[in-house]
């Protein structure tokens, strides 16, 4: 689970809110509205922000929450009005100064509704990704799969420390964490096929083939009937097929570990160029990325083919 605060954007929306509803309980007084009158501006001003932030909370699924955390901050602006003006005749004027210190105080408590919409707990498929695959990856596997992942939060911190230039460049950081994270799963499901061919190359291992093929050898010619040197051949040439099969699947073994090397290091490239650049995240940064994901999973698909044709070898 990923816990992340958008402080910039709590901090331009606490200073909306405050302003906001400092602004119509002064504009309240200065029209020479009621207690009443004056707190029910102070909160309808300080609910636009709010509702403005709930709104795009909305579009990534967060409307419940934050719009509960809206509407609980403003019940609590509604009750330091009430505390200041209690006792007081609702059909009285206030005054400038009498207006501005509630309104100022009910603006902050209404901010802390921003709370709702500021806070994001996701789940982190990349660290699940890899606990998951922890089990099956060897020391040298398990370190490229968390080399990506720092890559991937060295992106995702940078496109973040960028996402203030609008709603242009908050779209094309989430779209570039979501290639990202692509692509560091596609390494970690890679490294877990990887391993799955070492394993199957590795049983029977090539020493353990040579030493049968040594004992074949040495049968076939201390036996002189003709029906055993022919069980003896088939059994030699079944040992010769393992031995074809094991080649392939240690050859593949081997490029796949090279390409992950090579994507790995090319992940680590992208997250230092994105950094160094400076400015805003961009789409072409995603964009960029995207044929490195793709590759990955046509990398999946190449090793089932070499895989399968592994075994068809292995039955000629």
């Amino acid at each position: 689970m990923r816990i992340s605060f958008d402080h910039g954007g709590f901090q331009r929306g606490a200073l909306a809110v405050v302003a906001l509803g400092s602004a119509g309980a002064m504009g309240s007084a200065l029209a020479g509205a009621g207690p009443m009158g004056a707190a029910v501006v102070t909160v309808a001003a300080a609910a636009l922000p709010l509702g403005r932030a709930a709104l795009r909370a909305s579009r990534e699924g967060r409307l419940v929450s934050s719009g509960l955390a809206a509407l609980a901050a403003l019940a609590g602006a509604w009750l330091v009005w009430w505390t200041f003006l209690d006792g007081a005749a609702a059909d009285a004027g206030l005054d400038l100064m009498g207006a501005t210190a509630p309104g100022f105080l009910a603006g902050l408590v209404a901010s802390l509704g921003l709370v709702g919409s500021s806070l994001r707990i996701t789940r982190d498929e990349v660290g699940e990704a890899i606990d998951a695959a922890r089990p099956e990856l060897d020391g040298a596997g398990l370190a490229l799969c968390e080399r990506a992942a720092a890559a991937a939060a060295k992106i995702r911190a940078a496109g973040a420390a960028r996402a203030e230039g609008g709603a242009e460049a908050r779209h094309a950081a989430a779209e570039l964490e979501v290639v990202a994270r692509r692509v560091v799963l596609e390494i970690v499901a890679l490294s877990r096929r990887q391993r799955s061919l070492v394993r199957e190359a590795s049983a029977p291992s090539a020493t353990e083939i040579d030493a049968r093929l040594a004992e074949i050898d040495a049968r076939l010619a201390a036996v002189t009937d003709a029906q055993a040197r022919e069980g003896f051949a088939r059994a030699r040439a079944a040992l010769e097929d393992q031995q074809r099969r094991v080649a392939v699947l240690r050859a593949t073994a081997d490029r796949v570990l090279a390409r992950l090397h090579t994507d790995v290091a090319a992940l680590e490239g992208a997250a230092l160029a994105i950094a160094a650049r400076g400015g805003a995240a961009t789409a072409q940064d995603a964009a960029a990325l995207a044929p490195l994901a793709d590759r990955l999973r046509g990398a999946s698909g190449d090793v089932d083919l070499e895989t399968e044709a592994a075994g068809e070898l292995a039955s000629l």
